[in-house]
């Protein structure tokens, strides 16, 4: 498979499926060679963590123009686009593929704009997956839960705020998993991935605190735009992989032990 994109996701993906290319596409490519592969992953959407503000409108837009006029003439089977839930109404309890979208930012603008002309261009053979927040090794402890364990191994304490905004995370192993069972089945559309297991920022903290011994200190709220609780339904993926099931310690003591190493 192509894979677009050199963070994070992109590069674990490529990491784990040998039978793959990555291709970073931020300096844009004159020219690539198109003809090993049928399946297109595309995962090189700007994260809200590097920036957040107009300026990514124009280099997404662009980002999103290199790809299809690089992919129009390419007979691909399957695009598969990795996109996020921070799209959904953050007024909803309990979000599902049908709930309704909403742009709060520029990241969720330029997110929606990948889904909109990914959809218009590639129509029936394109499936979307809108991820929660995904951590593991590779992420650069800019992950909410690498940073935790970044605090507790360079320093005596996790400082917390907003500890009691419920949060859905997935270690980047469990999501390379479920990409393996979904890759080749003959779902197009939305698919919403997580861990489907919302618990408050404070019990993921909890996790950390008790494998590394370090202390919490809770810091006073601080309201935001992310300040809001998120539960995901699994009905959708489950029914296409069966249920598949998440240890966050022991996921969160895998972390902490490459951390050490």
């Amino acid at each position: 498979m192509y894979i677009l994109g050199g963070g994070f996701i992109g590069k674990s993906i490529n990491e784990r499926f040998k039978d793959s290319d990555l291709i970073s596409i931020r300096k844009l490519p004159k020219k690539i060679k198109l003809n090993k592969y049928k399946t297109l992953v595309i995962c090189c959407g700007i994260s809200r963590l590097v920036k957040n503000d107009s300026s990514i409108l124009y280099s997404e837009i662009k980002k999103i123009d290199w790809i299809i006029s690089n992919f129009k003439k390419h007979n691909l089977i399957k695009v598969i686009l990795l996109s996020t839930i921070d799209l959904y109404s953050k007024n909803k309890r309990l979000i599902n593929e049908e709930t309704p979208t909403e742009i709060s930012d520029y990241y969720t603008l330029t997110q929606l704009l990948y889904e909109k002309s990914m959809t218009d261009f590639f129509k029936k053979k394109l499936m979307i997956l809108r991820l929660t927040g995904v951590y593991g090794a590779l992420d650069n402890k800019n992950s909410s839960i690498s940073k935790m364990i970044n605090q507790a191994l360079f320093s005596d304490t996790i400082y917390l705020s907003n500890h009691k905004i419920q949060r859905d995370y997935i270690y980047i192993d469990d999501f390379l998993n479920i990409f393996k069972k979904i890759i080749n089945k003959k779902y197009y559309g939305i698919l919403n991935i997580g861990s489907f297991e919302s618990q408050s920022i404070l019990s993921y903290a909890k996790m950390v605190s008790k494998i590394t011994g370090k202390k919490i200190i809770k810091e006073p709220i601080r309201k935001n735009l992310r300040t809001y609780n998120v539960q995901i339904d699994s009905e959708k993926l489950n029914s296409l992989i069966g249920f598949y099931n998440h240890n966050h310690e022991n996921n969160i003591k895998e972390l902490i032990r490459i951390r050490k190493s």
